[in-house]
């Protein structure tokens, strides 16, 4: 009986081992396939906006990944495209409004699709291109999707994400604000008074012209790393971590308290304050050589 047993055991898992080698070979083969739901199919759909009638730009999106990027021409261009199933595709929506107060609303949500449950899902980006005009706000929000600004101008910038990551590079604003809760927070070259924020994911921040405005930072979890390039005639460093580690390498940054966990520094008067808060992650506050 034993025996028996055995091998209808042994037989049992070859028959797993084929069945899961023969999806893998299906999908390499035929990576168009979806199990559960027809095939993903190419989509791309385009719209046009005059910039000179816009002053806000408010974008919002479930899954989709959204691209702020440096515009041809002087006009908004607003570019939805990727791989996506039919039945998906019934059920998205992508609508743009433009308000008389010159706010452009870009809104994308992917249509949830009942099927096998290892279906092999399809991916859209968003990418919105802008011309080089100052606008009031640039506010973008996504729940699962990353979310990148490159070369944009903005009296105010707001860009939130849930588990995506936040890429924010070249750009000049008066206020900027970032938050995260689980996606890392990857900064480049920008202006303004800066206020970036995760609960579990890591903070990358480098600079090669002068900090002017203060900078803000809080991670629960995560590490922080922040790099300045030209050093400003004056500088504030406030940094402090429950348990994590900090370590501070800037030229003629003089300590006014140092303990384990804490870390307060100056030169010169009146200078822009770093300020980074963190429960668990490590602190680095360095000056690129």
């Amino acid at each position: 009986m034993k025996r028996i047993l055995k091998y209808v055991f042994l037989l049992s898992l070859l028959l797993f081992f084929v069945g899961a080698g023969g999806l893998a070979y299906t999908y390499i083969k035929h990576p168009d396939i979806q199990f559960g739901s027809i095939a993903t199919k190419k989509i791309e759909e385009q719209k046009k906006f005059p910039a000179d009638q816009i002053s806000t730009l408010a974008v919002e999106t479930d899954t989709t990944d959204i691209s702020v990027i440096p515009s041809a021409d002087v006009d908004i261009h607003v570019n939805l495209g990727g791989q996506i199933s039919e039945q998906q595709r019934k059920g998205l929506t992508f609508e743009t409004s433009q308000s008389k107060d010159g706010t452009l609303s870009v809104n994308v949500k992917k249509g949830i699709v009942f099927g096998f449950p290892f279906q092999f899902d399809g991916r859209l980006e968003l990418i919105i291109s802008v011309p080089q005009k100052a606008f009031e706000r640039i506010e973008l929000t996504s729940s699962t999707g990353d979310v990148k600004i490159k070369n944009a101008q903005a009296k105010q910038m707001k860009v939130e994400t849930s588990t995506g990551n936040a890429f924010a590079q070249d750009s000049q604003t008066q206020d900027l604000a970032i938050h995260t809760s689980t996606g890392d927070v990857k900064l480049a070259d920008l202006t303004g008074r800066i206020d970036l924020s995760t609960d579990t994911g890591n903070i990358n921040a480098t600079f090669s012209k002068k900090l002017e405005q203060d900078l803000t930072v809080d991670s629960s979890t995560g590490d922080v790393a922040i790099q300045l390039g030209a050093l400003p005639d004056a500088l504030r460093a406030e940094l402090e971590s429950s348990t994590g580690e900090i370590r501070a390498r800037i030229k003629g940054l003089q300590a006014e308290e140092q303990k384990e966990h804490s870390f307060k520094a100056a030169y010169g008067t009146n200078g822009p304050l770093i300020r980074v808060t963190t429960s668990t992650g490590e602190i680095e506050l360095t000056q690129k050589q």
